[in-house]
């Protein structure tokens, strides 16, 4: 494998109330499809930087899964807090910066970075149908693609950190859909990747790019 990457997991709560992670076995299929071996890291998890130096750990992944930390919401915030993970994920990203380690980003994933950086996140006031493919803009290839949607908040341009740069955007709602630095090796996406739709080969070109251009 080419990169080692720690990726984190859903936060949410059993029938006992006790606290559970979970990750999508499609984040593993399609990582290992680009030569990415992916270690799912729990929110409490103990000594993270040596952690970090024992697996040799090159690539950071902010999976998706519920809604973003609440902080940085514009209007009302609706869903279960994930506060552990929330945590967890603030620290990743501190030490992603301080060992220049690159970070992707996947939906909530994508909003929380933005969020870090001091951006935003709002409900939409158009609601989107989940599961039916959107049209994004690609500027950098100056394309459309379809992708999936599974969120009803998202980052207007307006509300985009000033760190990031916009790379696809719905522009029938107005809302990023992909961002990135080159700088601060942050690649963020709004879809689901791993998950299906008519341009996931699109999708993969875009890591593998974002991972050439930061070595």
């Amino acid at each position: 494998m080419k990169y080692s990457a720690l990726i984190t997991q859903r936060e949410d709560k059993d029938a006992h109330n006790q606290i559970i992670e979970t990750l999508e076995v499609e984040y593993i299929k399609f990582f290992n499809s680009l030569d990415i071996e992916i270690f799912p890291i729990s929110a409490f998890q103990n000594n993270i930087e040596e952690l970090i130096k024992k697996l040799k750990i090159n690539l950071i992944i902010f999976s998706g899964g519920g809604n973003g930390n609440p902080k940085y919401y514009l209007n009302k915030y609706q869903g279960y807090i994930q506060t552990n993970r929330d945590i967890l994920e603030e620290k990743l990203f501190n030490i992603a910066q301080k060992y220049n380690i690159p970070i992707i980003g996947i939906c909530r994933g994508m909003q929380h970075i933005n969020g870090i950086l001091g951006g935003k996140i709002r409900n939409l006031e158009k609601v989107r149908e989940i599961g039916k493919e959107q049209s994004v803009y690609l500027s950098e290839e100056n394309n459309f693609i379809l992708v999936n949607n599974f969120h009803n908040d998202g980052i207007l341009k307006k509300d985009l950190a000033k760190e990031l740069k916009e790379i696809a955007r719905d522009e029938k709602y107005n809302i990023i859909e992909g961002y990135c630095s080159l700088n601060n090796k942050i690649l963020g996406f709004q879809w689901h990747p791993e998950r299906k739709y008519q341009d996931k080969e699109q999708g993969k070109k875009i890591i593998l790019n974002f991972l050439e251009r930061i070595k």
